[in-house]
């Protein structure tokens, strides 16, 4: 999203603490780059301290692959760069 009306209805219609599922596109050393499966057009990223398994921060080895579907809760939007937050669950939602 390139305009500030954009950005704001991106951050509306994806609210902090909403669970979504997507895809891995790509793993990097700072975190895993996720596409979100009910907004195609929209890249997530999340940060290595933001990757779980069984609660806890993951292990490189326990880190999702490029391929792999997901679920994920937003934790934030940052402002600089126009990104959406998320924590990926890798063994599935938490309880709700």
């Amino acid at each position: 999203m390139t305009s500030d009306g954009g950005w704001s209805d991106l951050k509306e219609m994806l609210p902090v603490g909403m669970l979504v599922t997507g895809e891995v596109v790509d793993v990097r050393s700072f975190g895993v780059i996720f596409r979100i499966a009910e907004y195609p057009d929209v890249v997530a990223v999340a940060d290595t301290i933001s990757i779980l398994w069984r609660g806890d921060i993951a292990l490189r080895e326990k880190w999702p692959t490029k391929g792999d579907v997901l679920a994920a809760s937003i934790v934030g939007h940052t402002e600089h760069n126009r990104q959406i937050k998320l924590r990926l669950h890798c063994d599935g939602l938490p309880d709700q």
